[in-house]
């Protein structure tokens, strides 16, 4: 049972590191299309 949620926590905080990098990369990509639209906008 200890061996469990050993694992179990480990298995969490890859799951955080995961939607870590993907709230960065969604953002990234929000931040580049609305660039993409500004400058198209303001062509």
């Amino acid at each position: 049972m200890d061996s469990r949620k050993k694992t179990t926590t480990k298995k969490e905080a890859s799951s955080a590191l995961t939607t870590f990098y993907l709230f960065i990369y969604n953002g990234i990509l929000t931040v580049g299309w609305s660039l993409i639209l500004y400058a198209t906008v303001n062509q």
